[in-house]
C-alpha cells in the first residue's frame, strides 16, 4: 500500500513538473491545461488507489463501503470522457503542417571540406524530457533538429535553413513555423550549428523542427565533428520522394560523387550487409535446401 500510494505521488509530482508542455499546448487557455494535468493525474491515481484498497483488503482483511469503489470509478470514466474531449481539441491544432524556408547562405572556406560541428546544448541535462522536448523552468528545449545534404549546383558550399510547424490552419502553421529562432555560425572553414531551439513561456508547441539544408558541390568533402546523436543519426540525402539516412559518427568525413554523398566506409559496410542478406535470401530458398542434401 505504501508503494501504491509513493507511485502516485511520484505520478502527480512529475506531471505538475512537466505542466510546461501542457501549457504550450494550449498557452492561451491555461485553465484548460491545468485541468489536463490535474486529470491526467487521476487517470493514474484512481487505478493506483484501487489496487492499494485491493490490497488492504486482502492482505489487512479491511472492508469498504461499495459506494466509495463506484464513486471511484464514476470519477475515472468521467476523466476518460474528459480526455477524450480535451484530446480532440489538442489534435485540431495539429491538422495543418507548413514550411517556411529562409534564404540561402554561402559558406565561405578556403579548403575542399566543410567541416560541420554543433555548439554546446545548455538543457542537455534537463530533469525531464518528453521525446524531443526538454523541461527547463517554463521554457521548452526542442532538440528536433536536422541536416538535410544535396548537390549545389555550383563550386560553392551554402546552406538553407527550413522551419517546419503544425498549426490549426494555415495561418497558424506558417506563424508558429516562423516564429522558431535557431541560429547558426559560419566559422573558419566550418559551420556550427545550435543542435537546439527554445519555445518560451506563452509560446505554441507544435511539433516545430528546424532543417539544415547543406548544399555539396561535386568533388568536394564535409567532415562532420561534434554532433550529437540525435543529429548525426538522421543525416539525410536526396530529394523529397527519394532519400536515404546516413547513420555517422563522429569525426567522417563524406564526399560528394557522381554517384551520390558517400563514404567509402560505410560504403563497404553496405555492400557486405547486402551480400550477407543475398546469402540469407537464397540459403532459405529451395535451391539451397537441395544442394544441401547433395552435399553441395
Amino acid at each position: 500500500m505504501i508503494a501504491f500510494i509513493v507511485i502516485w505521488i511520484l505520478s502527480i509530482i512529475s506531471f505538475f513538473l512537466g505542466s510546461p508542455l501542457a501549457t504550450a499546448l494550449v498557452p492561451d487557455q491555461p485553465f484548460v491545461a491545468f485541468l489536463g494535468v490535474v486529470n491526467a493525474a487521476i487517470l493514474i491515481g484512481v487505478p493506483i488507489l484501487s489496487l492499494a484498497l485491493l490490497a488492504g483488503r486482502l492482505v489487512l482483511k479491511t472492508k469498504y463501503n461499495l459506494k466509495w469503489s463506484r464513486s471511484l470509478w464514476a470519477l475515472w470514466a468521467l476523466n476518460i470522457v474528459c480526455l477524450f474531449v480535451a484530446g480532440s481539441f489538442i489534435a485540431k491544432q495539429f491538422s495543418i503542417s507548413k514550411t517556411v524556408e529562409a534564404h540561402q547562405q554561402a559558406i565561405p572556406i578556403t579548403g575542399e571540406t566543410l567541416l560541420v560541428s554543433a555548439n554546446e546544448n545548455p538543457f542537455k541535462d534537463a530533469w525531464i524530457r518528453v521525446g524531443q522536448l526538454d523541461i527547463a523552468g517554463k521554457e521548452l528545449a526542442s532538440t528536433n533538429v536536422r541536416i538535410h545534404i544535396h548537390k549545389a549546383e555550383n563550386d560553392q558550399f551554402s546552406v538553407v535553413q527550413e522551419y517546419f510547424s503544425r498549426g490549426e490552419d494555415i495561418a497558424d502553421a506558417m506563424a508558429t513555423a516562423s516564429s522558431v529562432r535557431n541560429n547558426f555560425d559560419i566559422v573558419e572553414n566550418g559551420l556550427k550549428i545550435n543542435p537546439y531551439f527554445v519555445i518560451g513561456e506563452g509560446e505554441k508547441w507544435r511539433a516545430q523542427k528546424v532543417i539544415y539544408n547543406i548544399y555539396v558541390p561535386e568533388g568536394k568533402s564535409v567532415k562532420f565533428d561534434n554532433l550529437p546523436h540525435a543529429i548525426r543519426w538522421h543525416i539525410r540525402w536526396g530529394d523529397t520522394n527519394h532519400y536515404r539516412y546516413h547513420h555517422l559518427n563522429n569525426g567522417e568525413t563524406w564526399t560528394m560523387t557522381k554517384e551520390g554523398f558517400q563514404n567509402p566506409t560505410h560504403k563497404d559496410r553496405q555492400e557486405h550487409h547486402s551480400n550477407s542478406k543475398e546469402y540469407r535470401t537464397f540459403s532459405q530458398s529451395k535451391d539451397f535446401q537441395k544442394l544441401r542434401i547433395q552435399g553441395k
